[in-house]
C-alpha cells in the first residue's frame, strides 16, 4: 500500500508550477549610448578613458503614457469651460436637434468654434473686452464669498 504523503510528494514534483504571464507593456530596451565610429583610428595622444571625468548621470524620464505619440499632445485643443446662460443653451440643443436631423453629432464645440470665428472678425480683443466692461451689470457691495 502507497503511502499519502509520499503521493503527495510525487504530485508536486510531477505538477507545473503557475508561470507569471508575459508583460502587456514590456519597457523598451534602451540601446547604450555609444559614441560614432570613426574610419580613423584615435590618437595615441589622448588620455586613457579612465582618466576622464565620468558624465553626469541623466535623471531618468518620467514614463510617457502609451498610445499618445508627441503629435498628438502638440495638436490638442486645450479644453475650456464656458459659462453660458440658458438661452444660449437653448439654442446649442436647437443646433444640436438640427443636427441629429442631419445625422450629424457633436455640433456643440464646433458652433462655439464658428461663434469666436466670427466674434474675431468683427470685433478685435480691446473691442471685446469694452463690450464685455459695458454690458457688465455694476458691481454692488463686496466681492468674493462673504466672511462669517
Amino acid at each position: 500500500m502507497s503511502n499519502g504523503l509520499d503521493d503527495l510528494a510525487n504530485r508536486r514534483k510531477t505538477r507545473r508550477g503557475r508561470q507569471t504571464p508575459p508583460p502587456r507593456h514590456p519597457k523598451p530596451e534602451q540601446p547604450e549610448t555609444t559614441e560614432p565610429t570613426s574610419s580613423e583610428p584615435e590618437p595615441r595622444s589622448a588620455p586613457p578613458p579612465e582618466a576622464q571625468p565620468a558624465p553626469a548621470p541623466m535623471p531618468e524620464a518620467k514614463p510617457v503614457r502609451a498610445g499618445r505619440s508627441d503629435a498628438t499632445r502638440r495638436t490638442r485643443t486645450p479644453s475650456v469651460e464656458a459659462y453660458l446662460t440658458e438661452d444660449l443653451i437653448d439654442f446649442l440643443w436647437e443646433v444640436e436637434s438640427a443636427g441629429v436631423a442631419r445625422r450629424e453629432r457633436n455640433l456643440t464645440s464646433p458652433v462655439i468654434r464658428l461663434a469666436l470665428r466670427e466674434l474675431r472678425a468683427r470685433m478685435s480683443a480691446e473691442q471685446v473686452v469694452e463690450r464685455i466692461i459695458a454690458d457688465a451689470p455694476e458691481r454692488t457691495g463686496r466681492r468674493g464669498r462673504p466672511r462669517r
